[in-house]
């Protein structure tokens, strides 16, 4: 059921995230779905957008308990868990920051264009949190390639400029891009596994109170945070932190039965599941909609989908024993940010090279559904086989 304390169908379902993640990122809908049509607008592309997120962030909570429980196990002490927690916070932070502000270069300034800048920031990325082999062995190799990797972050960072007032021309925050804003939730759900363990009571207690944030924030209640908003916006609008509490308490769920015991995790879980359904729904129509952010019954709505899709996967590779049939998808979920970075690596190279990757993107809804799950389903395969020649990220 569990290979080193991972369940397959954890890994399984943030493979096909990823993939969700990728056809989300190719799809361009102008198109508005009326049925979403409350005040803002949005199309059908940003709808889907947000669901990848949503989707990925969940996903990436669930496996918090696990992540921490190893460290537990292993003998770790809480001073060296917590130095651990800051220290990925850190690195997801810096790399969202850098992510971000790819679109904001002013290639007359900075001396070379967004998609160069891309490139840069990437291989800089995989030089320095490269999973090495046999690194105490290749000590010297190995610490000459992280360097290289971080001079190359930070000449990105003093080159950069954007020809813009904002921020002196220099980095902004901006919203984190999807690193980042993992990072600031993975900080709040680590350290509340961390305090709260297995209780799902008291990790509802820190849920309950990020749902709250969310719902203020959306309705422009919490204007006195916006002193701080700049340096720790993620946490002050409480979204990213919800959603990720929300992944880290199906595990809670799922931790606490054996695989005999099948039925009665299989149950709460559904049960949890279809509770954040009926909860999002009752928010939709009760709920004013926020002037910012993701919608509170969205989020709710889609952790309950995402819930009820894990625990399919749960009972057909967990139980039935058939993981085997979704090695793919295992191996990209193993590697969750490996996965999800290096498309971004290849689509630069081609912008580089003059490549319209997204030609299809003027001939309709249909021919762009199509298409967008092609280039998700081409650029997942190029990072599986990354992953299989070892091109692994240790985040």
């Amino acid at each position: 059921m569990i290979q080193g304390e991972r369940f397959n169908s954890i890994d399984i379902t943030k493979g096909f995230v990823v993939l969700f993640v990728l056809f989300a990122g190719a799809l361009y809908m102008p198109e508005t779905l009326p049925v979403f049509s409350d005040a803002p607008l949005k199309t059908a592309g940003h709808l889907i957008s947000e669901w990848a997120v949503i989707s990925f962030v969940f996903m990436y909570g669930m496996t918090v308990p696990f992540m921490i429980s190893r460290k537990i196990n292993d003998g770790k002490s809480s001073y060296e868990i917590v130095i651990a927690i800051f220290s990925k916070t850190l690195v997801f932070l810096v790399i969202g920051v850098l992510m971000v502000n790819a679109h904001r270069i002013d290639s007359a300034l900075s001396g070379f264009n967004s998609f160069v800048y891309s490139i840069i920031l990437f291989c800089g990325i995989f030089l320095v949190w490269f999973r090495y082999r046999d690194e105490e062995a290749n000590f010297f190799t190995v610490t000459g390639l992280r360097l290289l990797g971080l001079a190359m972050l930070i000449f990105i960072f003093f080159k950069f400029r954007s020809g813009s007032y904002e921020n002196g021309g220099s980095l902004v925050t901006g919203w984190w891009e999807l690193p980042g804003l993992t990072g600031w939730a993975f900080m709040i759900t680590a350290f509340t596994y961390l305090a709260f363990r297995n209780s799902f009571f008291g990790t509802t207690l820190i849920w309950t109170g990020f749902l709250q944030l969310r719902i203020f924030s959306g309705l422009g209640m919490t204007g006195f945070l916006n002193p701080v908003q700049p340096f720790i916006g993620p946490l002050t609008d409480g979204c990213f932190p919800f959603i990720m509490l929300s992944g880290c308490m199906a595990s809670i769920i799922l931790k606490k039965y054996s695989e005999a015991e099948f039925n009665a995790s299989a149950s709460r879980l559904a049960i949890y599941g279809f509770l954040s359904l009926a909860g999002g729904i009752a928010l939709k129509f009760t709920l004013t909609t926020p002037q910012s952010g993701i919608n509170p019954s969205v989020i709710l709505i889609v952790n309950g989908i995402v819930i009820l899709v894990f625990l399919f996967f749960h009972w057909l590779a967990d139980i039935k024993k058939y993981s085997y049939m979704f090695g793919a998808f295992r191996h990209a979920g193993e590697n969750y940010f490996t996965a999800y970075l290096f498309p971004f690596l290849i689509y630069n190279l081609l912008f580089v090279a003059g490549v319209d990757v997204f030609f299809f993107r003027q001939y309709g809804p249909i021919v762009n559904l199509l298409a967008s799950f092609g280039v998700a389903g081409v650029m997942m395969t190029l990072s599986l086989i990354a992953i299989k020649l070892n091109i692994r990220l240790k985040i």
